[in-house]
């Protein structure tokens, strides 16, 4: 064990880690420290850390401590970093450092910020075929990569999809954990991990051949995909049940409903699903390379500013009421709440949102996401932080006018769109947003700040998203 293993960041030995191997704010870990725990799972724990000398922030997966002395799952663990470091595509972490000398073994990889496909469906719901489309073929490049490699990933689901943006850049994703991947075509000397008779995956995605402990190859990412498709269309997943083994039972022997049954989509996308699922895997694509072939010919037409027709898409509204309280009969009051929401729509439209709907005492603005890449309108993130600034804006009006009640709420969900134009959907149902009776406050839906709810703003209340 080196030195810098046993020492902290302030020259004393760190305490070593908790009755359940976790290590808090402070502690060492090599040329780092430990600043939080970003996440957990079955086989490891994930940090974020910062370089000592340098500051650089990263993330640092750990494995349970519980697990060390199992030198399988220690080999599994490492080798991990070495197949992803292997693989070496955009669309997958990067790996940028692994140690197995000190008293915890770790792996060093980019911090990434965002929120896996899994919080965004829960927050928004479904997601549109074209948004579908989007994901899925950024998700098929670095599988396609690994399978190159003849890496299959063996856990391809929503919570190992990152998504994220960089800057103005349109949002990217990332293709995460390959812990339990196995290499078809073992080097000389590896150990035999994943044997046949190993079930390793999770439930909600295994192949029927995960399941009955075969040995697996590319087909079975084939079929986590099918299931992956059939979640961001319908908000669910295939198959459902109060016990896992009900899930595994389906997987083994039901054929997977039709997605057309929970969402507005043809029955193509039933084809599609359904040959991914195949039990029989010689029957389901046989590539990755197949699959995006047949996705492309169901992925709507990039639409021009122009054009007339509509499609299913997902945008932003914000909808701001000012109002009069109580008995106020006042002239100044009323006139105070004409000139505070001229004040809001000249903002918001300056700011690239379209207002869709106004009356005397509210304004409707919406934007649609920037997943069409045909559209550059204002991202969640840029929204939220307009409208902090508005509400602070609007504090004058409050001021001069104490009875005066304003409402700013942001709120992410399905739309319809026409050209440009959001012209339907429950994005503009304001009653289906789950608000309380009318009153004042700066307040956002799940959805919207998922991924960056620790940037907001203080005054801004999340909103829990009502389900029917």
């Amino acid at each position: 064990m080196s030195t810098s293993d046993r020492t902290s960041a302030t020259g004393g030995p760190p305490e070593p880690p908790g009755a359940e191997g976790t290590l808090e704010p402070g502690h060492a870990l090599g040329d780092y420290v430990i600043r939080g725990k970003l996440g957990e799972g079955g086989f490891g724990i994930v940090y974020r850390a910062e370089h000592a000398r340098t500051g650089k922030s990263v993330a640092i997966k750990v494995i349970h401590v519980g697990q060390i002395a199992t030198e399988e799952l220690v080999q599994r663990f490492l080798r991990e970093a070495r197949t992803t470091q292997m693989i070496q595509h955009p669309g997958i972490v990067e790996v940028l450092e692994l140690n197995s000398t000190g008293y915890l073994p770790y792996i060093v990889m980019e911090l990434l910020e965002g929120v896996t496909l899994k919080q965004l469906i829960e927050a928004r719901g479904a997601l549109s075929p074209w948004e579908t489309c989007e994901l899925l073929l950024q998700v098929l490049a670095p599988l396609e990569a690994a399978h190159a490699l003849r890496v299959v990933h063996r856990d391809v689901k929503p919570s190992n999809i990152l998504l994220s943006r960089d800057g103005e850049a349109p949002r990217w994703l990332k293709l995460l954990d390959f812990g339990i991947a196995k290499l078809l075509r073992p080097e000389a000397g590896d150990l035999n991990l994943t044997s046949a008779g190993s079930r390793l995956g999770s439930s909600i995605a295994m192949a029927p051949e995960q399941l009955r402990g075969e040995t697996v190859d590319e087909r079975a990412d084939i079929y986590a995909v099918g299931v992956l498709i059939f979640y961001m269309l319908a908000g669910r997943p295939p198959f459902q049940g109060a016990k896992l083994l009900e899930i595994e039972k389906q997987h083994l022997l039901k054929p997977p409903p039709r997605v057309s049954q929970f969402a507005p989509v043809s029955a193509e996308w039933d084809e599609l699903i359904g040959r991914c699922m195949e039990k029989d895997r010689d029957r389901r694509f046989s590539s990755v390379a197949e699959l995006r072939e047949a996705l492309l010919r169901l992925q709507p037409s990039p639409r021009s500013a122009s054009s007339d027709a509509e499609f299913d898409g997902t945008g932003l509204a914000l909808l701001a009421s000012v109002q009069v309280g109580g008995e106020d009969e006042q002239g100044d009051a009323y006139e105070e709440a004409a000139t505070a929401l001229e004040f809001i729509q000249e903002r918001v439209r300056s700011a690239g949102l379209q207002v869709t709907l106004e009356t005397s005492e509210l304004v409707l603005a919406t934007s649609v996401l920037d997943l069409d890449p045909g559209k550059s309108q204002p991202s969640r993130q840029e929204v939220v932080e307009l409208v902090t600034r508005l509400w602070t804006e609007l504090a004058p009006w409050k001021q001069r006018a104490p009875s005066l009640r304003i409402r700013l709420c942001l709120h992410c969900d399905r739309c319809v769109v026409r050209g440009t134009q959001i012209v339907g959907g429950s994005l503009i149902d304001t009653d289906a947003w789950g608000l309380d009776e009318p009153g004042s406050g700066l307040s956002a839906t799940a959805g919207v700040v998922a991924g960056f709810e620790d940037a907001c703003s203080g005054e801004l209340t999340v909103l829990e998203r009502r389900r029917s």
